[in-house]
């Protein structure tokens, strides 16, 4: 099966339409509405889904973001398990300052210690160092798509599952769960899961998890659940994920089995960050003289450093390249494969089928639910210069972030892990701890490209990390 990644502008589904018959939705859509178009998807006769085009997307968003705070057009999606939205809320609204407070005491909770020892007893997950040859100028060749999957699961599962959901202490259950009740608050369910045309999540597990993801995703994942989507789950059983959880988190740790059993079904996805780290390794290895400089500057010090606990801010203000550098990772290897919007009362927006088609207005109707890919915003040619190469001066200026808190560029809507009322309570931890391993490869490692060096994408339920071969060597001072 042979989607387009990016076809001028004009397929922006692809991040979401990764399924076995997605060649037959496609052609149907195309013979009943005509290719490009705006295109509707009906899922039970009364919601649909509309899939606009790159260029309709911008300036959609654009229009979304700026609309009357007092009158709510648009609600926000929770992209597994049903159409529970949510109505977006202004940013001074007690909603958003519980969700804000949640976000803070949830990165300020986290024992930086016990992060740091997790990161160096599992570092060897990544590069097994007891392969390398004596010749510290000779290598081996690294294939980041698995090892880091392996790495990120044995430091998320202790440190998110110990930490936040069984802490003794409760202060981070006490956020992350008074984030959760902010949102289950204001949007009270508004609906019940639907039987979809798409299905991320209930399409890839086994018949009969499939109610208990719906149980799970509505009681625990009413936000960040769509951040977290990984194309191995539909391999899973039930029995499998318990086992693999045991397996990342080992004896040490005393969890309730079915505590275990019901959070194991979402944190093998968490690897999905594998991606953006080994795409940053791969470009630094592809352009090592024009990055040269830079290196040096990044490998003086490792960001993992014992009774420091790093926030992205200050990580900011002191490797602001080393933040560009993720930024620009994330825009092209976005963890969130969508942004979808519910809309609650009738909008008229501009739509054009490709760059060189004239602009249209398109009424969208109550119920009808906009669906745009993640990957098309940020590769549109017509926001981004040369949006397909790997610039991280884009985002950085004079030594200095252009923007502190996101991507920086204008048109950029949507960062990974979501805004607002939908972001992930924990983004600030994952893009500091993103920033972090990436410094802490390069402080250890040298990285180069050899003979089998490739990046490659798969392609399932979304997209995923499939070869990110490397050769790493020891670092020589």
């Amino acid at each position: 099966m042979n989607i387009p990644l990016y076809d001028n502008g004009r397929c922006v589904a692809h991040r979401f339409l990764q399924r076995q018959d997605a060649h037959r939705v496609y052609g149907e859509l195309a013979a009943e509405l005509g290719w490009p178009g705006i295109y509707k998807m009906c899922t039970s006769g009364t919601l649909w889904n509309v899939i606009v085009s790159a260029p309709t997307a911008t300036a959609f968003l654009s229009q979304y973001q700026s609309i009357d705070k007092t009158e709510v057009r648009f609600s926000t999606f929770s992209n597994i398990g049903g159409r529970n939205a949510l109505p977006i809320q202004p940013q001074s609204s007690p909603f958003q300052k519980k969700v804000k407070q949640a976000m803070v005491d949830t990165m300020n909770t986290i024992d930086m210690n016990r992060f740091i020892d997790l990161h160096q007893r599992n570092l060897h997950h990544i590069v097994d160092t007891t392969k390398f040859p004596s010749e510290p100028n000779n290598g081996i060749s690294v294939d980041l798509a698995p090892t880091l999957q392996t790495y990120f699961e044995r430091v998320f599962y202790p440190l998110v599952l110990g930490d936040i959901l069984n802490d003794n202490q409760g202060s981070k259950a006490k956020a992350y769960l008074a984030f959760k009740k902010a949102q289950i608050s204001a949007g009270r369910l508004l609906r019940k899961s639907q039987n979809e045309v798409y299905r991320p999540m209930g399409y890839s597990l086994p018949r009969f998890l499939q109610p208990l993801w719906r149980w799970f995703s509505y009681l625990v994942l009413q936000g960040p659940d769509q951040y977290f989507l990984h194309a191995p789950m539909k391999h899973y059983t039930k029995q499998g994920l318990l086992d693999r959880v045991r397996l990342a988190m080992g004896t040490e740790w005393n969890l309730d089995p079915k505590l275990v059993a019901h959070t194991g079904l979402i944190f093998p996805l968490a690897g999905k960050i594998n991606a953006p780290v080994a795409r940053a390794l791969f470009e630094l290895a592809s352009n090592t003289q024009d990055y040269a400089a830079r290196l040096n500057a990044l490998r003086t010090e490792s960001l993992f450093r014992p009774n420091k606990v790093l926030d992205l801010p200050e990580i900011h203000a002191t490797h602001p390249y080393l933040c560009a550098l993720v930024q620009e990772a994330l825009r092209l290897q976005n963890v969130g494969a969508t942004i979808d919007r519910v809309v609650t009362s009738p909008v008229t927006v501009p739509f054009r089928a490709g760059v060189n088609t004239p602009v249209a207005n398109v009424s969208l109707n109550r119920g009808e639910l906009v669906t745009i890919a993640t990957y098309a915003c940020h590769v549109n040619p017509s926001d981004w210069e040369q949006p397909t190469k790997f610039l991280p001066e884009r985002h950085h200026q004079q030594d200095e972030l252009k923007e502190p808190y996101g991507i920086a560029h204008p048109k950029s809507t949507l960062i990974a892990f979501g805004k607002y009322n939908r972001a992930c309570p924990s983004i600030r931890f994952a893009t500091t701890w993103t920033a972090m391993l990436l410094s802490d490869i390069l402080h250890q490692f040298n990285v180069q490209l050899d003979r089998d060096s490739r990046f490659q994408e798969g392609f399932t339920i979304t997209v995923n990390l499939e070869k990110a071969i490397l050769r790493f060597s020891k670092l020589v001072a």
